[in-house]
């Protein structure tokens, strides 16, 4: 790998330097090698904490000890409620491009007239 060495120096020399270079070539490519390990345990952390993050949780009831029994009621409180819910945020969108709608046509009116 060293071809010339400065002032035509001894054989040792050469070898010295040619170990120096191996030497430092090995410790680059060891902690590259961690660093990578190091990334990729860093973005799996990361991945299960965005899949953690972007769950809704599931509020049963207030702070309290509850029962299985209790839970379960609650439980189904809350799958009686969902469609119901769900129901006013389709009219509520549904009424939403309605207005919107209406002020497209009398803009239209206005540029025309």
């Amino acid at each position: 790998m060293i071809k010339q060495v400065p002032n035509g120096a001894s054989s040792q020399h050469k070898e010295r330097l040619q170990q120096k270079v191996n030497n430092a070539a090995q410790t680059f490519l060891a902690k590259h090698a961690l660093l990578d390990d190091r990334n990729q345990f860093l973005a799996k952390l990361n991945d299960e904490g965005r899949a953690r993050r972007s769950t809704k949780p599931a509020i049963l009831g207030e702070a309290k000890a509850m029962r299985y029994e209790d839970l379960e009621k609650a439980r189904a409180e809350r799958t009686v409620k969902e469609p119901k819910k769900a129901e006013k945020e389709a009219k509520k969108a549904a009424k939403g491009p309605k207005n919107v709608a209406s002020g497209t046509a009398e803009a239209e009116e206005a540029t025309a007239g």
